[in-house]
């Protein structure tokens, strides 16, 4: 009687535990539902929102040079695409290594620069060669003032650090931050000065919106050096650096504060 007491417990137990799981697993599919319909909302506003953007800023766009206008749009698309990748791995940087965190006392940030060093390695230096390899092609050559390309990618990387620190803390308690930051970085493609030079965006307002956007001052430049040889570090990037730099300041520290309430959320 008393083994079959015990059996008799077991299964109570187990299918009160079942029933708790699945009902766990349903509020999350609810959430999950409810989330997708959300974001079904949100996606045609932004596309709305986006082709405005962009219509507005290539309206008066020509193009006389195609072999140039495909170097002004690679030169766009390698700063973007690097930055595209970094923010959305960046979201997981610290939940992909949640064993680890529990097991040996290493600091977040290691994460978060493994992502860092990995997009930079496997995203941005491929591009890069694609480019140089492209413009030796057509006869362009490299310029010596192509060094100048160091400090700007220093820059961007202090903002992309600070960005993506911020990222990977928030994607711990905000599970759909990926989805969000997909649509956020799906409008900063045609908001930023890739199918297009700032030069030929006459609407003062919207000319006001891009200098605002840190990425579209870091694609000029980087453009003016690639297709134009031309270094024009103006107080736009001054401004920028400083900014990313308090910006990476403010991130690491709120990053040592959360710290140790990361790990009690795994």
């Amino acid at each position: 009687m008393s083994a079959g007491k015990l059996n008799l417990k077991q299964l109570m137990h187990s299918w009160l535990l079942i029933r708790e799981l699945a009902r766990a697993e349903n509020l999350s599919q609810k959430r999950s539902i409810f989330s997708k319909l959300g974001w079904s909302f949100i996606e045609p506003i932004m596309t709305l929102v986006i082709y405005f953007f962009f219509i507005a800023m290539i309206r008066n766009q020509v193009i006389n040079n195609p072999i140039h206008t495909i170097i002004v749009l690679f030169c766009g698309l390698t700063i973007y695409s690097w930055t595209n990748r970094l923010i959305i791995s960046s979201c997981s940087s610290i939940i992909n290594y949640d064993n680890i965190l529990l097991t040996i006392p290493v600091h977040p940030l290691n994460f978060i620069l493994v992502d860092l060093y990995k997009t930079f390695i496997y995203n941005f230096i491929p591009c890069f060669l694609t480019l140089s390899i492209f413009v030796i092609a057509i006869g362009e050559g490299i310029s010596y003032k192509w060094i100048a390309i160091i400090p700007l990618i220093i820059c961007m990387l202090i903002l992309q650090l600070a960005v993506a620190i911020f990222c990977s803390v928030i994607g711990i308690y905000l599970k759909d931050l990926s989805n969000f930051l997909s649509q956020i970085l799906r409008l900063l493609l045609f908001v930023s000065p890739i199918f297009f030079e700032l030069s030929n965006v006459s609407n003062p307002t919207i000319k006001l919106f891009l200098f605002i956007n840190p990425l579209a001052i870091y694609i000029e430049y980087f453009r003016n050096i690639i297709a134009y040889n031309d270094i024009k570090y103006g107080t736009e990037l001054f401004i920028v650096f400083i900014l990313s730099s308090i910006l990476l300041f403010i991130a690491i520290t709120f990053l040592n504060k959360v710290r140790y309430k990361i790990i009690k959320q795994f």
